[in-house]
């Protein structure tokens, strides 16, 4: 089994390269102006909001005991996960609102 370290490291690099696709959709969306469709911006709010509960669970995770590491990696794998889902969500409104 991989150290918490190890598995920590690996989260924060999933974070850090979602948190760099929030970036671009943010100056997507800023570039868009008054054209951007409520769809695309429905889209951005969620993301952000997602974006932040994975960095709090992360934090989480971080002052976690070992004894309850595997619980909140578990729920930091989740919120990833709808992160990573909500960002193709949006891809698909993305093509329609240009």
């Amino acid at each position: 089994m991989k150290s918490m370290e190890a598995q920590m490291g690996k989260l924060d690099g999933r974070l850090k390269h979602w948190g760099a696709r929030l970036d671009e959709v943010l100056g997507t969306a800023e570039a868009m102006g008054k054209e951007i469709k409520d769809e695309y911006r429905d889209g951005v709010a969620t993301i952000k909001t997602q974006y932040q509960e994975v960095k709090n669970k992360l934090g989480e995770a971080r002052a976690a005991s070992a004894e309850s590491w595997h619980e909140i990696k578990t729920g930091v794998e989740h919120a990833i996960g709808e992160l990573e889902q909500a960002f193709k969500k949006l891809k698909t409104h993305d093509g329609s609102a240009k």
